[in-house]
């Protein structure tokens, strides 16, 4: 994969694609940090267009997501006049589907843990 140049591409596409295509490949990345070859290789990554590391690209990521999700939840507050349900309040299926399958922030968290 990496040696075929995926890599590098999926880390390109990671810095240019829409919010909902981030969610896919930072889910892809994370899988891929298994192993520890391919790990080294997302360390030693910059990009071609900004010469940014991986880091310095998921770290811009999370600042924009949480701007995002912030201006999501002012959005439903002016909307429903009431705050969006917060984590305490989801029932627990609701809860796993948010935590795991919608949240850009856990799958950042989850690919900055493995990179270390």
């Amino acid at each position: 994969f990496e040696q075929a140049g995926g890599l590098d591409a999926l880390l390109c596409v990671l810095e240019e694609c829409t919010p909902g295509m981030k969610l896919l490949v930072v889910s892809c990345l994370a899988q891929l940090m298994e192993s520890d070859t391919l790990r080294e290789a997302v360390l030693e990554w910059r990009s071609r267009a900004t010469r940014r590391n991986v880091i310095a690209v998921l770290v811009t990521l999370w600042e924009e997501e949480e701007d995002r999700a912030g201006k999501e939840r002012r959005m439903h507050i002016e909307v429903h006049n009431t705050d969006a349900q917060g984590e305490n309040e989801m029932e627990s299926e609701a809860l796993v589907r948010y935590l795991t399958g919608q949240n850009l922030l856990t799958k950042l968290h989850a690919l900055l843990t493995r990179i270390g």
